[in-house]
């Protein structure tokens, strides 16, 4: 018995050892079980934290770019309208009327209309100018729907370059007697190169060969120079229309634009002769 009960004691020392390895290592487990977790909550915090302030700075980062915008806008539209108001102040400086005593010789010869009209139109254009060139195109409008009261003069003012060029071809049809039939193709469409300028030449019939050879030779060069230099003495700055010696200054401004001054004028006129 004594035995037994000796054996069975060391069993159940045995077995309290046992219990107490086997709580040592559950309790073991468990504390790596709760570092294991602290350590997740840990870095779930990190996470938490870097998509806060990650969010916060593409916030500000949007704000400044958005800010940013907003002045480089400002600053833009500030600047566009700087330049355009002076664009207007350099273009208004540049009107005047033609002095009175002004008597071109260089290229007056080019006219249209009634010599006794009691308006006379003079015309500076460069032909690379869209707006001169709507000018133009209003010009020779108005002398059909104004007939025997308009005298349109044509003058030279181009700029160095082609636009010279297409002077001297207006010169060059204009010795072969086809002045106004050039003109008035160049204004409804403006050659781009001398291909192009000599196909017109052939489509309003001049001799190919001798109008190659004018302007290769540069025969009205120093005519039409001289015509722009006539201009600048006469009071003229810029590309311009002149109504009896005043200039039109909308740019181009509508057809109506420019009948109302052509009516004014006549307006004044009847005026003066009343008076």
């Amino acid at each position: 018995m004594e035995t037994r009960k000796r054996r069975s004691g060391l069993s159940r020392g045995q077995s309290m050892t046992g219990l107490c390895m086997l709580s040592r290592a559950d309790s073991s487990r468990t504390l790596m079980g709760v570092e294991t977790w602290l350590s997740s909550l840990e870095k779930a915090d990190k996470s938490i934290i870097e998509t806060h302030f990650t969010a916060s700075r593409n916030q500000q980062r949007s704000r400044r770019q958005q800010v940013w915008t907003k002045k480089y806008i400002t600053s833009v539209a500030l600047i566009t309208v700087a330049i355009l108001a002076t664009g207007g102040l350099l273009w208004n400086s540049g009107r005047a009327d033609l002095k009175p005593d002004f008597n071109a010789t260089a290229d007056a010869s080019w006219y249209r209309g009634a010599e006794d009209a009691p308006i006379t139109i003079d015309v500076y254009p460069d032909f690379e100018c869209h707006i001169c060139v709507e000018k133009e195109l209003m010009v020779v409008q108005a002398l059909v729907d104004y007939p025997g009261k308009i005298r349109m003069v044509y003058h030279h003012y181009a700029d160095p370059g082609f636009s010279e060029k297409l002077a001297e071809a207006l010169e060059a049809a204009g010795e072969q007697g086809k002045f106004w039939e050039m003109h008035d193709r160049l204004i409804r469409n403006v050659p781009s190169d001398i291909g192009q300028l000599q196909t017109v030449a052939e489509e309003i019939e001049l001799d190919i060969g001798i109008f190659n050879e004018v302007l290769e030779r540069g025969q009205f060069t120093e005519k039409v120079r001289l015509a722009k230099q006539e201009a600048t003495a006469a009071g003229v700055k810029y590309v311009s229309v002149f109504i009896n010696g005043k200039e039109y200054q909308k740019n181009p401004g509508t057809l109506d634009d420019f009948y109302a001054a052509i009516d004014d004028e006549l307006e004044r006129l009847d005026a003066d002769v009343g008076d």
